[in-house]
């Protein structure tokens, strides 16, 4: 299934009024919501995740082959990074 197929169906499930289910249809449905809102949540974690790992790349590129010659302020500025994602 596609990413616009999930979308499209997703955006139709918002509009079902789970009230009116039978009792195994709702329970399903809001199994299906559930699922969908942690997908959600995964997938800005997962952004974030990115792009902390692009400015560590960006620090990394900077820094010499030997990192015992690289600076304290590098080891803190890719340590200030981290802490983003705590």
């Amino acid at each position: 299934m596609s990413k616009e197929e999930i979308k499209d169906i997703l955006e139709e499930l918002h509009l079902v009024r789970p009230e009116i289910l039978k009792p195994k249809a709702k329970k399903l449905f809001e199994a299906i919501i559930c699922i969908a809102d942690e997908r959600d949540i995964l997938l800005k974690q997962n952004q974030k995740y990115k792009e902390v790992i692009d400015k560590i790349r960006k620090i990394c590129s900077n820094v010499p082959y030997d990192w015992s010659v690289c600076g304290i302020d590098v080891v803190h500025k890719i340590e200030n990074i981290l802490k983003e994602v705590e």
